[in-house]
């Protein structure tokens, strides 16, 4: 029933604006899904009201539910006006879970990672990935490059968000040290 204030969907629509619910969290995540696979869905993060605030690459095991509002429905409006639908998103394989790893991996792309503990997450760059671990060179929160890396199961990986303003922010920092 589309006129419903709040649709709960089981098949989601790509270019379309949902509030993504995940397990143990409070807060859910608001992003126009792009694409998705048995593993991963891409989206374009909205954190806020009208504001691109880069990619998420959400692991599906860890999503309870999507929904639609007449809130998302009226944003989707506003994004459409603005152009942000038309904004292209990265090109990632992610037809299995380790694919995007590996290919994050290989651009060195500076990320941040989000776990199942939702104020959790980190930043940093990948260096290894295997199985069901992955290591990464950790940034901390003042742009510098910590000497030790990290590990992480990559199932406790909930979403690994590329170009956000808090990120690209703390890596052009660095690059002006």
């Amino acid at each position: 029933n589309s006129s419903a204030a709040s649709d709960v969907y089981k098949r989601q629509e790509n270019k379309r604006l949902y509030t993504i619910y995940i397990k143990n969290w409070k807060d859910p995540i608001s992003g126009i899904i792009e694409s998705s696979s048995n593993y991963w869905v891409l989206i374009k993060r909205i954190p806020n009201d009208y504001i691109l605030d880069g990619f998420a690459f959400i692991q599906k095991c860890h999503i309870e539910s999507y929904k639609r509002t007449e809130e998302d429905r009226f944003k989707e409006k506003i994004l459409i006006a603005k152009g942000i639908m038309d904004i292209p998103v990265p090109e990632f394989s992610i037809s299995n879970r380790l694919d995007l790893l590996n290919r994050l991996n290989a651009l060195q792309c500076v990320v941040e990672i989000q776990t199942d503990l939702e104020s959790s997450f980190f930043i940093g760059k990948l260096e290894e990935v295997k199985t069901s671990i992955f290591r990464w060179k950790s940034m901390d929160n003042r742009g510098k490059w910590e000497n030790d890396l990290r590990q992480l199961r990559v199932r406790d990986i909930v979403s690994i968000n590329v170009n956000t303003d808090y990120v690209t922010s703390l890596v052009a920092y660095n690059q002006s040290l």
